[in-house]
């Protein structure tokens, strides 16, 4: 009864009080949530699909490509790579990775949901047989035998959520002024 009654707040809280930031809970290296809503006042779906898509172009540097798939008014799903953003300390050396992460982008009246679906590195193949590979934010690499996490894999947990809550923040202000870039009028 008592683990239903946790379940049950838990839920609850989740869809009471979305989360509007990617956090990294220090005690562990796991992202709270995969998702972000964001609530817009004012935008139909169609206006939301419009601006969102709009600001991917906008935003990435070849965003025909990163398109994996969208379906008008109801999602659209982007999968991106990222140069050197995870990193490991290797004895006197730092190593970068690159990331691979998809992005799905759902749509209701006034609200967006942000949603990580996959965050992969890639390693070359001189280590862990090299090509892509999905974080683990729970890998015993990343931790101190105390438990704690390491120091790089916290800075580099916290480079991703940077990178991601960047991101989130771009869109929320691109849905409040989408026409900040004017199609030729007025300049």
């Amino acid at each position: 009864m008592k683990n239903l009654l946790t379940l049950l707040v838990l839920i609850t809280s989740t869809l009471v009080f979305p989360q509007e930031k990617f956090d990294l809970n220090p005690e562990s290296p796991n992202f709270s949530s995969n998702q972000v809503i964001i609530n817009i006042d004012g935008l139909s779906v169609p206006e939301e699909f419009k601006i969102v898509d709009a600001w991917i172009k906008m935003t990435f540097d070849s965003p025909f490509e990163i398109i994996k798939c969208e379906v008008d008014n109801e999602f659209i799903k982007i999968s991106n790579t990222v140069d050197n953003l995870y990193f490991k300390n290797h004895l006197l050396s730092k190593s970068y990775y690159d990331v691979n992460y998809d992005i799905l982008f759902c749509f209701k009246n006034n609200k967006i949901k942000f949603e990580v679906t996959q965050i992969k590195v890639h390693y070359p193949e001189t280590i862990n047989s090299g090509g892509w590979e999905e974080i683990s934010f729970k890998d015993n690499d990343h931790f101190k035998s105390n438990g704690q996490l390491k120091p790089d894999a916290k800075e580099s947990f916290q480079a991703m959520e940077d990178y991601l809550n960047n991101l989130v923040i771009s869109l929320k202000k691109h849905l409040e002024n989408p026409n900040i870039i004017t199609s030729g009028e007025n300049w």
